[in-house]
């Protein structure tokens, strides 16, 4: 990813840099709760019927978990 060159070693665990798409947003929340991820924001509703929460990897990232709504 050339883009990622350019960027400063300071901004690793301060910015949410990647969105996972799930199809079946309960269960993947559910699994990595069992596994102790650390959550740090509440669920967001989308329109549509969508959902989001942001997640913490064991470096600090931040990484956005989501499933679009039906947009109905």
């Amino acid at each position: 990813m050339p883009v990622a060159k350019n960027l400063p070693l300071n901004r690793v665990g301060k910015e949410t840099f990647w969105i996972l798409r799930t199809n079946d947003y309960d269960a993947v929340v559910e699994r990595l709760k069992k596994n102790g991820v650390r959550f740090r924001s509440r669920m967001y509703e989308m329109d549509g019927g969508g959902k989001e929460i942001v997640i913490e990897d064991l470096y600090g990232n931040l990484w956005v978990l989501q499933q679009v709504g039906s947009g109905k």
